[in-house]
């Protein structure tokens, strides 16, 4: 870079405030949105519910998703 009357010396780091301030901000709605939240453990468990598909009762345990009808049906529904 050559030197001239508006250029900052070359050992100067040039930072841009308002980026680093996005940069926090980006972080901190991050965390406020999702926290500590683990997407694997977001389990549904409806026990003793019947399954829409089969009629069988769901188990504990037993992995299971909503219908857009609102019932519940096995994950891999053995039907």
């Amino acid at each position: 870079m050559t030197e001239g009357p508006t250029s900052p010396p070359e050992d100067y780091d040039l930072r841009n405030p308002n980026e680093e301030e996005g940069r926090r901000l980006e972080e901190a709605v991050e965390h406020e949105t999702y926290g500590e939240t683990d997407f694997e453990e977001n389990e549904l468990h409806a026990d003793g519910q019947m399954c829409a598909r089969c009629g069988r009762a769901i188990a504990p345990g037993d992995e299971v998703r909503r219908t857009a009808s609102g019932g519940y049906q096995h994950e891999v529904c053995p039907a």
